[in-house]
């Protein structure tokens, strides 16, 4: 009899251990879901051409956004333009929190539309006091076709973003910067060569050309930054620093004498015309700085170029397995969920593998897109991962001799011709301007005259006017 009290209470002390552990565990997994961080997840499309000052033109793209959103852009495609749609698109996952304050701000260029509303100001859209929540409650969905990808992002397994009266499962907004990649590319059709003369690095780097039988692919992991435009840009970062601050004093001066003496000061430092205001001086920086930057990439490249071996044409099996399997995998990699990989392939496929040029398609690092866009949330406890892929056309070195013949034409005795000619060099749009800039020197005067006319177009400063 002792020992079978001994074995019972020998078992029921296990079993009460069990009970225990279990408890622990329980209490353990809510407290670690409570303390979960709130996951922030972005991706972007952008589009630009080479040569081009910015990325996302307004008057190049059509809006990706539906009827219900404002926005500056057109619904419809420009001719003779990619019929491409300029995208970011912010996720929130996680426990469901407390309202959240999401902030983002431009360093150069405009927002040309959001969804929900934002309060927007000084180049920054606002979205105050989001309730994240796993059901919508009682707010409302806008209306949107069936076939627009807002229905599909509304399946996505991500939190609702409540906003007023308003629910969604995302934020979007759609940005235009003034930005230059400073991208050139040579050679081709089995081997290009890849100048970047800009300043921000890029990964995953996949040219794809059309070609008889199915499209030519080329990958790779990295093309560097210039080490010049860094150090140039680290130089004028410094510049418009000391511009800033010697405004500042400036507005602490008093009289006449005071401002003028600060002026001085900002035009030695800055280069520009004389001002006693440093943020006009940093604003007109920051405007030219994206034409400098589309100018180098006609330049002759200071930097070792970076060669791309192309495949022979794929089929569509083909083209899964090498290009668009593992870029989904790269962007899950960089942060997306799969969902949210999948959504953004279902919406660009088409226009990465199948258009009727050569593309370039680059990811930016997240630190690039941090300095174009600089992003902050309250409470600043999350998680936030950014990818932006954007779409570089016009990129055919070939456009380059196409340019040069139309050129010549702009002054042919064919009036037919010449007009011909200015549509297509205005379609062409910055690829043409370092041709145009020598024809403007002809000595023919129709091929002046249209050559200015092509510039100004582009915002061109004609020398001595």
């Amino acid at each position: 009899m002792p020992t079978r009290c001994s074995f019972q209470s020998v078992r029921v002390s296990h079993r009460a251990s069990w009970i225990g552990l279990l408890l622990a565990v329980m209490v353990h997994q809510s407290v670690w879901a409570q303390t979960l961080p709130l996951e922030i997840h972005e991706w972007s499309v952008w589009v630009t051409e080479v040569n081009q000052t910015q990325l996302n033109a307004v008057g190049g793209y059509p809006s990706a956004m539906p009827g219900l959103v404002d926005t500056f852009r057109s619904r419809k495609a420009e001719p003779d333009h990619p019929d491409v749609a300029p995208l970011s698109v912010i996720t929130f996952s996680g426990p469901p929190t407390d309202p959240v304050d999401v902030l983002l701000r431009m360093t150069s260029g405009r927002f040309v539309g959001q969804w929900p509303e934002a309060e927007t100001k000084n180049n920054r859209l606002a979205w105050h006091d989001l309730k994240l929540n796993t059901e919508p409650g009682d707010a409302t969905l806008g209306f949107v076709p069936e076939d627009h990808w807002f229905v599909k992002a509304r399946q996505l397994d991500v939190l609702h973003v409540l906003h007023g009266a308003r629910a969604e499962r995302f934020i979007a907004y759609d940005p235009e910067l003034n930005v230059s990649l400073a991208l050139r590319v040579e050679g081709g059709p089995d081997k290009y060569k890849l100048y970047n003369s800009g300043k921000y690095p890029l990964k995953d780097v996949l040219m794809v050309a059309p070609a008889s039988g199915g499209q030519r692919i080329g990958w790779l992991d990295d093309l560097p930054a210039s080490k010049k435009a860094q150090a140039a840009d680290k130089t004028g970062t410094a510049k418009e620093a000391t511009a800033k601050d010697d405004a500042n004093d400036s507005r602490k001066a008093t009289g006449a004498a005071a401002v003028n003496a600060v002026a001085n000061v900002l035009q030695a430092v800055t280069g520009s015309a004389g001002s006693a205001n440093g943020d006009s001086a940093a604003n007109s920086a920051e405007k030219t700085s994206a034409k400098s930057d589309a100018d180098k990439a006609d330049a002759t490249p200071s930097d070792p170029p970076v060669e791309i071996e192309m495949t022979g044409p794929l089929d569509e099996a083909q083209l899964q397995a090498k290009a668009i399997a593992p870029l989904r995998q790269h962007l899950i990699a960089a942060g997306l969920k799969e969902s949210e990989a999948d959504l953004l392939l279902s919406m660009y496929s088409n226009a990465f593998f199948h258009s009727a040029e050569p593309v370039l398609l680059a990811r930016l690092p997240q630190a690039t897109i941090d300095d174009l866009l600089p992003l902050e949330v309250d409470p600043d406890t999350a998680k936030i991962s950014r990818v932006a892929l954007v779409m570089v056309f016009k990129i055919d070195p070939q456009i380059r001799d196409q340019v040069k013949t139309l050129v010549a034409q702009l002054a042919d005795n064919s009036y037919e011709k010449r007009e011909q000619a200015e549509a297509r060099l205005r379609d062409l749009g910055r690829m043409a301007v370092p041709a145009l800039k020598e024809a403007a020197k002809s000595s023919d005067p129709e091929q002046v005259m249209r050559a200015e006319r092509l510039l100004i177009r582009q915002g061109e400063k004609l020398d001595g006017k």
